[in-house]
């Protein structure tokens, strides 16, 4: 049998993988520095949301409840998704979700 041939050189591989490794610490770093930040809340930045989309992200940011939800899938998902592509599981779709 022959040895499958290779899509890319492995320079460009272990590039493609140190990016990886980058966003996904980035990532995870800024869930990281939320979830440790007590005051921290995603109002502001959708209070100042301007566009089509300005008053369903002005509904967000209304209720407090509904505030509190979006606090922590922001930060969760940040956690996750950085998680995810520091350690290269479902990188596909951590990246296509990220």
């Amino acid at each position: 049998m022959s040895e499958p041939k290779r899509t890319s050189p492995l320079s460009a591989s272990f590039l493609l993988m140190l990016v990886r490794v980058g966003i996904g610490w980035h990532l995870a770093y800024a869930g990281w520095v939320k979830w440790n930040d007590p005051l921290w809340t995603a109002a502001p930045y959708l209070n100042g949301a301007v566009g089509p989309l300005a008053p369903f992200y002005h509904w967000l940011a209304s209720d407090p409840r509904i505030l509190q939800v979006v606090d922590l899938l922001n930060v969760w998902g940040l956690l996750v998704l950085g998680a995810a592509l520091v350690l290269g599981a479902l990188t596909r779709l951590s990246a296509g979700l990220g």
